[in-house]
């Protein structure tokens, strides 16, 4: 016997507690001496608490019917049974930080650099991973579920435009392919089109390759270059696989923050859930710059010139406040931003 410690011993299922000693046999063994009763227990059979500052300290022993439990407040004389065991060193390292504040503080940084390292690079380089990895039949169930949806809820409608119409913006649709280079890629490219009747003058693209415009955006540009900027742009959120890593990186910085806050009330689910939806507005943000240098690049070097992807950007904001709060949380970049971009790269910087 290498140790022994006093405390008290509740059975499976009761509330009384009975006067118990609790030793250390060979092999990581714990072994109950109560009522007279020896008990002995392998490591698979029970479970020790960590330390929590002075409290008492506790076992957990594995029955047929349930648990049993021990509990001492000779909290030293338990540090020194324990100090042979395989937890031991990892508890008493936690119990040395959390009496020690110079340890506690480094920790506390060493967490903050870790989480920015995993933010800023590990998660997106994953969610790059998976979302180019991702079968292309699965990518094309969920761009079918997601047009069926907008059609069940009354977001889109069938196109009214004339055919004339829509074969011309089809036209520049092939051209903007052409001008990429991706009439042979690995998405199955295809332009829809469909009155707005609740998201109004808008164009997206979903990770199959459909990119979707509406009556209303179509009617909103000037020029036929502006329609395909915005093909352009909206082809590069395809080529980045940006909708899969968006959902991909959103789930990544829930669960961690879920689990670095630990706590379901109201309060603190508050403070999770800001610093989530700031983070993950970067992300998007960060998505929406890239798709537009993308664009803005080709148009310069096609010699169309980005002029045309800063003059639908004005367009298309006409009716939008641009208010620094809601650019914080917001999905997009500022207007101004947007637009400070496209001159750099209309200036050659």
């Amino acid at each position: 016997m290498v140790a022994e410690v006093e405390g008290e011993f509740y059975e499976v299922g009761s509330s009384r507690k009975v006067a118990a000693k609790l030793s250390l046999l060979a092999f990581e063994e714990l072994e109950l001496c109560v009522a007279g009763e020896r008990r002995a227990y392998q490591k698979a059979r029970y479970v020790v608490e960590p330390p929590l500052g002075t409290l008492p300290r506790v076992v957990h022993f594995k029955e047929d019917d349930g648990d049993c439990r021990f509990e001492t407040s000779d909290t030293a004389g338990f540090r020194e049974l324990e100090r042979n065991l395989s937890s031991g060193k990892l508890w008493s390292g936690v119990a040395w930080l959390e009496g020690h504040w110079k340890g506690t503080v480094a920790s506390v940084v060493l967490l903050a650099f870790f989480c920015f390292g995993f933010f800023q690079w590990g998660l997106p380089a994953l969610a790059k991973k998976v979302a180019h990895d991702m079968p292309q039949s699965w990518r094309v169930s969920m761009t079918d579920q997601s047009i069926a949806s907008m059609k069940r809820f009354d977001y889109i409608a069938e196109s009214e435009l004339s055919s004339e119409e829509q074969l011309r913006v089809q036209d520049i649709f092939s051209d903007a392919l052409a001008l990429a280079g991706l009439q042979n890629s690995e998405y199955d490219y295809e332009l829809r089109l469909f009155a707005g009747k609740a998201i109004g003058a808008n164009a997206f693209a979903f990770p199959s390759g459909l990119v979707v415009a509406t009556d209303e955006f179509v009617q909103l540009c000037e020029t036929d270059e502006q329609i395909k900027a915005v093909f352009l742009h909206e082809l590069a959120h395809v080529e980045e696989q940006h909708g899969i890593r968006g959902l991909v990186q959103r789930g990544g910085v829930f669960i961690v923050f879920s689990i670095l806050v630990g706590d379901a009330s109201s309060v603190i689910s508050l403070a999770e859930g800001i610093p989530a939806m700031v983070m993950n507005s970067q992300y998007s943000q960060r998505f929406e710059m890239e798709s537009d240098t993308f664009a803005a690049e080709l148009l310069q070097e096609s010699g169309i010139g980005a002029e045309a992807m800063e003059e639908i950007l004005i367009l298309l904001h006409k009716d939008v406040p641009d208010l620094p709060v809601a650019t914080f949380l917001s999905t997009h970049p500022s207007l101004q931003e947007r637009v400070d971009n496209l001159r750099e790269i209309q200036a050659g910087e």
